[in-house]
């Protein structure tokens, strides 16, 4: 129904309703005050200011409880409640073993602290959970800075939260010790897992408003990204089921409009008391605690829409959440969200923001910002303008966070175009994929992704530590991605395949690249293009070759270093990269191989290859420096060549020299299942093809 059929607003949720009276009354009975609900439900203690609203509930609630029962034969099992949660005997680099756990977040570095923990003996599973959460800290977090690393207290936190810290810290810390049998530990995890989200599950069951809290949803966020790219297909179905309910909870809750959620956003800059005043300790401590709780609640906002993109779209599912709904400023800069205690907290304030004197206090001076940071459709809008303010611009520098949310919104709204043009019947005029968008559509596109290029550019040279390298590195590749969805579509979504699991996704994307499936979408717009006379898509290949070689380049030069520390969906989005560069390369193979033989068989002298021969050189001298062969010179040598026998050979050999190369890459980015499951995909294809060929070669 139409606003203007209900033009009555909940200033407190997103209901409406046509008469004032029913406002009043859903105010009333929702919002009321505390002390008026004095009708309460038998099964969930929810309490309610009117005897009809509450028997329906009730109704509902005994319900649903007894439905839960009766699925449920066996208990669930619970989180444990001690602390030896699994035992592995691995140490966190640069994290001593023997080191109890800090009251906060762990030291990377080995420092010893005062730990609530220093009357207990050090046992084998402390020193274990402190080297999993350090782990955590130190390779994870950087690319999802969801929790509060220096308030985050071990001692204090619920243990779904430090169950799923452990859990998804321990992937990286049992890689640091090569050698191991780890399959017990990630069995283990699994098992772990499955209890934090039937935990979280049963939580929610008895109170579905749990999920206002922080902490709980970034417990169920995190549960989220492991049951989504650790490829079991019973974790992904309650991956689907976390996250829509987190994301009609966080609707219901009014939780996606910062108005709503917070009353009075960024207390914590009124009226800062100088140093040396009396309460100046006190109160700048509750200023940063206040910082914290805002900051963390809008993080995980931001958290939920990137991971609602990133866990569906490789599926070809539309996004749960979309980016008008959330109405949040953009993330403050990552030195605030980073500093270790409430003074170095006010430093950086001062450093990113500048400071103002008045009278007795203090205040940043950058403070509110531009209107173009108040939200992501904002930021996105003003960035798409061409003219981008520059506090839309310091803000983007200071925070990769808001970097990766604007580039996912990019990608989202070229994904909503190409899945609308793919939609409509074929045009005879203009069947071509690369005019998905109108020129003016694609100048708006180009002009956000030159002014969010130029920030990684400035500031990739400046990233000294690996943590920051990592996530600018993320940043590239997710730009790369935007660039070349412009001119690329995804085969899956042209396809309207739809897949269930993001393994699976990528697994059916790399069959119709290469031509495996077939299916009628497909099938139209390639006659139409064949019937109306269209030439190959070296055309589109051509406009972003340059995008194409320096992504192959980046995918395959990155320190080893940095690939432990790659998130799952940054190896997604490389792996769908590397699909459309294997589908120019056997394009181009193709098209020169044709027009090679036709030059054989006419006996003209000489040939042409035109973008094709382009194409193929440009990916492939990227491709033969990383092959470890001794006749990789001769091959460079080849890729020139006008001798059409020499030429011939290196076109049959340079597909598999390129699969050789995608195993090599996926298979070392192993933390998590999705990059080993992928080079495994690719392994299985070349290895039918040596067969096939063997076959031919005997028969």
């Amino acid at each position: 129904m139409s606003s203007s059929r209900r033009p009555f607003s909940c200033t407190l949720c997103s209901k409406t309703f046509t008469r004032s009276e029913n406002l009043e009354r859903h105010k009333r009975g929702t919002h009321g005050n505390e002390t008026r609900r004095v009708f309460e439900c038998p099964h969930c203690q929810a309490s309610f200011a009117r005897r009809d609203v509450c028997k329906r509930h009730a109704d509902k609630c005994g319900n649903t409880l007894n439905r839960r029962q009766q699925e449920m034969e066996v208990a669930v099992p619970s989180i444990p409640d001690d602390d030896t949660l699994f035992s592995t005997g691995v140490a966190a680099a640069g994290t001593s073993a023997s080191s109890p756990l800090r009251n906060f977040a762990p030291s990377l570095d080995g420092s010893s602290e005062a730990s609530p923990f220093d009357h207990f003996t050090p046992t084998e599973s402390i020193r274990d959970a402190n080297a999993h959460i350090a782990a955590y800290f130190k390779y994870f977090h950087p690319l999802l800075p969801l929790i509060h690393r220096a308030s985050f207290d071990v001692t204090s936190a619920p243990k779904p939260l430090v169950s799923i810290v452990i859990i998804i810290g321990s992937l990286y810390s049992i890689r640091l010790v090569p050698g191991n049998d780890n399959s017990a530990i990630i069995r283990r995890c699994q098992e772990l897992w499955q209890q934090g989200s039937e935990e979280l599950r049963r939580r929610v069951s008895n109170d579905w408003r749990e999920l206002r809290k922080t902490w709980m949803m970034q417990a169920f966020l995190l549960h989220i990204v492991y049951g989504a790219f650790m490829h079991e297909t019973t974790e992904h179905e309650k991956t689907r089921w976390m996250l829509r309910s987190l994301v009609d909870a966080v609707r219901d809750l009014g939780l996606l409009k910062q108005v709503v959620a917070i009353s009075t956003p960024q207390t914590w800059l009124i009226n800062i008391i100088p140093n040396g005043s009396q309460f100046y300790s006190t109160q700048l401590h509750e200023r940063w605690q206040s910082y914290v709780d805002e900051e963390s609640l809008k993080m995980s906002m931001y958290t939920l829409l990137f991971l609602d993109h990133h866990v569906l779209s490789p599926c070809n599912i539309r996004p749960l959440l979309s980016p008008i709904e959330l109405s949040w400023e953009l993330p403050l800069a990552t030195s605030l969200w980073e500093a270790e205690d409430a003074q170095s907290w006010q430093q950086k304030l001062y450093d990113e923001y500048g400071r103002a004197t008045t009278g007795l206090f203090e205040s940043p001076t950058k403070l509110p910002r531009h209107p173009s940071t108040f939200s992501l459709s904002e930021a996105s809008q003003a960035i798409m303008s061409g003219a981008p303010h520059a506090d839309l611009i310091d803000a983007l520098s200071a925070s990769p966070m808001a970097i990766m949310c604007v580039l996912t919104n990019l990608e989202a709204l070229v994904r909503d175009f190409t899945r609308s043009y793919y939609q409509l019947p074929p045009s005879p005029s203009d069947p071509s994929a690369f005019h998905i968008l109108t020129q003016s559509q694609n100048r708006r596109i180009q002009a956000a992704m030159k002014a969010i290029c130029d920030i990684i550019k400035e500031r990739m040279p400046l990233a000294v530590a690996e943590l920051d390298q990592s996530i600018w590195q993320a940043c590239q590749i997710l730009s790369w991605s935007v660039k070349l969805s412009l001119c690329r579509p995804d085969d899956l979504l042209v396809s309207g395949v739809v897949e269930s699991r993001v393994f699976a996704g990528l697994l059916t994307a790399t069959h119709l690249a290469l031509g495996s499936y077939v299916t009628f979408k497909r099938t139209t717009h390639a006659l139409a293009q064949q019937n109306f006379g269209q030439p190959s898509g070296d055309d589109s290949i051509i406009a972003i070759i340059d995008d194409l070689t320096a992504a192959m380049s980046g995918i395959t030069n990155v320190a080893p270093d940095l690939v432990i520390r790659e998130a799952p969906w940054i190896t997604a989005a490389s792996y769908r990269i590397i699909i459309t560069i294997w589908q120019a390369l056997r394009q181009a193979i193709t098209n020169t191989r044709e027009k090679l033989e036709k030059s054989l068989n006419t006996g003209l002298g000489g040939h042409s290859f035109g973008s094709s021969s382009l194409i193929f050189n440009s990916i492939m001298e990227i491709i033969l420096p990383y092959e470890s062969q001794p006749d990789t010179n001769v091959k460079q040598m080849r890729l020139w060549t006008a001798d059409p026998a020499t030429l011939l050979v290196t076109l049959d050999e340079s597909e598999v020299t390129f699969m050789n190369l995608v195993v090599r890459i996926f298979r070392d980015r192993s933390v998590w299942s999705i990059g080993p499951s992928m080079a495994a995909v690719v392994s299985d294809i070349l290895a039918t093809r040596v067969n096939l060929e063997s076959q031919v070669e005997m028969g």
